[in-house]
């Protein structure tokens, strides 16, 4: 059987702005996604489509890019016009979800398929926009979005409430309905939820591990496709799209201007005041994980668009907008030319010490990563502040660009990944466990797999 074809993003071919039917493509390859999402997506093109009529002389072009900006400004207009932005489905972290299969299964409504994939995803919704639901038709982002509006629109049209009202077990805990949107990683009232998580646990039996499908450790119970290396973070490099938030009140305008820039100043060199400091907050960023680049640009976008609606001086507006540009012509960039792919998904570090055997067998030099990543706890984020021995420069950056080396040299040499040779045949090959090493494999579901061989090959006891 076939595995599912999976995609970073959107289709890239299907998206453009040179003419009216590529603008018109791209509303249809985006159809369906998360609308925030659309909207980055759209602004970026009329950005990109605005800079390109201004360096273009051809008068056919010059009218193929107008018309294609008016498709995508007409689209943007609407979203306005209609408060689209209300659309948007927040998604709530994935031990939320976890939190409440206990009350789904009292209610009769569990289904564990989007949690599954969302699980399986370490809680990186962004990853489910390249994840194939088990059908193989569409990508969860957009099935999610879909089962959801018909969830929404019975509440709405049966009146039915949110949270439970009637005396009895499941008062004050979400309705049926509300339940079935928590599955899907949805709620208007995220942080009740949380609030209520201890008390769901306490008033219903909880869903055994054996029905939590092992995603942890192997295959049983989960839908098999092909896995895609990420950075795959949940906690503070996570960013929302468009998350629900309240317009603020005038007397919290200036606290919150206050708080950003404070936050500003603590980013060690990360800026959007204007175009200049935007530019060099993208050198900064360089040679860190990309994942990590792209969570932190969006972030900064977001920021800058909230402190605009709170300042009134146009000159300093004008140089926000500016700054701003310069990330959305980095986002576009990111987007379109499917960068995601350039990220080095970090390898748990027990997998990473269960291989070192092998590296030693295969005399590869000690780099002192494993060291510093097992110093830090297995938790990859703290590498992006640890410096190399003797060096001004962070073991993310470093492990990027040996990264970056070995996987080029696998690809123009035509390596193999695995080993075919007779002796170790099946386990990963040197330059393989050199990637290892710098914890990083295209395949980390096979390398768990391979611990039993890898013992045996190579007589290591339990």
């Amino acid at each position: 059987m076939a595995k599912p074809k999976t995609n970073s993003e959107p289709e890239e071919s299907a998206m453009g702005f040179k003419d009216k039917q590529k603008a018109l493509d791209t509303l249809k390859a985006l159809d369906g996604r998360d609308v925030s999402y659309q909207y980055h997506v759209i602004t970026s093109f009329v950005s990109r489509a605005k800079r390109t009529i201004q360096i273009t002389k051809d008068e056919e072009k010059l009218t193929n890019l107008r018309e294609a900006q008016q498709v995508f400004e007409d689209w943007l207009n609407d979203y306005k016009e209609n408060h689209r932005g209300k659309e948007n489905l927040g998604y709530l972290p994935v031990e939320t979800v976890k939190g409440f299969r206990a009350l789904a299964k009292k209610y009769g409504v569990l289904d564990d398929s989007f949690y599954r994939a969302y699980k399986e995803e370490k809680g990186d919704y962004k990853t489910l926009r390249g994840v194939k639901t088990p059908s193989g038709e569409t990508t969860w982002d957009i099935e999610r979005n879909r089962q959801l509006k018909e969830i929404i629109d019975k509440i709405k049209s049966d009146h039915i409430q949110w949270f439970e009202t009637d005396v009895g077990d499941f008062r004050g805990f979400p309705t049926k309905e509300h339940t079935q949107c928590i599955l899907l990683g949805y709620s208007p009232e995220p942080t009740k939820l949380k609030k209520l998580i201890q008390q769901v646990e306490e008033k219903f039996e909880g869903v055994s591990e054996d029905e939590d499908m092992e995603l942890a450790g192997g295959e049983e119970g989960r839908e098999k496709g092909t896995k895609r290396s990420h950075d795959s973070s949940s906690d503070s490099d996570d960013d929302s799209d468009e998350p629900q938030r309240k317009t603020l009140k005038k007397d919290e305008e200036a606290e919150e201007v206050e708080k950003v820039d404070k936050e500003e100043k603590q980013e060690s060199g990360l800026s959007f005041k204007d175009k200049e400091r935007a530019n060099r907050s993208l050198k900064s960023l360089e040679g860190r994980d990309v994942a990590y680049q792209y969570h932190a640009i969006t972030g900064l976008i977001r920021r800058a668009e909230r402190v605009i609606t709170c300042t009134k001086d146009e000159e300093k507006i004008k140089n926000m907008k500016e700054a701003i540009e310069v990330y959305e012509n980095w986002i576009t960039d990111y987007n379109v030319n499917g960068r995601s792919k350039e990220n080095f998904g970090y390898l748990a570090l027990d997998l990473v010490q269960a291989y070192k055997p092998l590296a030693d067998r295969y005399e590869i030099e000690d780099t002192g990563i494993l060291k510093a990543y097992e110093q830090e706890e297995g938790d990859y984020k703290r590498l992006r502040g640890v410096k190399v021995p003797d060096t001004k420069i962070t073991w993310d950056v470093e492990r990027n660009k040996n990264l970056r080396a070995i996987t080029e040299e696998i690809k123009n040499k035509h390596i193999q990944w695995f080993e075919t040779d007779p002796e170790l045949r099946g386990l990963p090959t040197k330059e393989h466990t050199q990637c290892i090493m710098w914890a990083f494999s295209h395949d980390a579901a096979k390398l768990k797999k391979l611990l039993p061989t890898l013992r045996e090959k190579l007589k290591l006891t339990e």
